[in-house]
């Protein structure tokens, strides 16, 4: 507020480009490689919404699936929907979306499972690329 008591707004527009997104079909040749997760859920003191990051491996690939991590660098609950990011050709680029863990106990996050993006960018492109 200024001197007088008339509130004061301010609007400032940032553009932020989105991250790319792979379209390169992934294949067990990239089983071993180095990723990012990104989530907001819960960590080793089940405490959660706080915006966290893991590096860790990329352990399978299935004709869907990414399976990501091991059993202390992984997702876990509330990180549904968050990125897996990957260096191509030195530039992060989304390869998965967080989806679930096989544990089936909640409580107990040992692996997590991202749908990988290669298979979703003509869906995707209808969003990244509408006015």
């Amino acid at each position: 507020m200024l001197a007088g008591g008339a509130p004061v707004s301010a609007r400032v527009t940032v553009h932020v480009a989105p991250l790319p997104y792979n379209r390169t079909p992934m294949t067990e040749a990239d089983v071993g490689e180095p990723v990012r997760l990104i989530g907001f859920g819960l960590d080793e003191d089940w405490s959660d919404g706080i915006k966290r990051h893991v590096s860790t491996t990329i352990n399978t690939v299935t004709p869907t699936l990414l399976g990501l991590g091991d059993a202390t660098h992984h997702t876990c609950t509330g990180d549904s929907g968050g990125p897996a990011l990957m260096n191509v050709n030195g530039v992060p680029t989304i390869i998965g979306v967080t989806s679930f863990s096989t544990t089936g106990d909640f409580t107990i996050c040992t692996d997590g499972w991202d749908a990988r993006v290669d298979l979703s960018v003509d869906f995707i492109d209808q969003f990244v690329n509408a006015p």
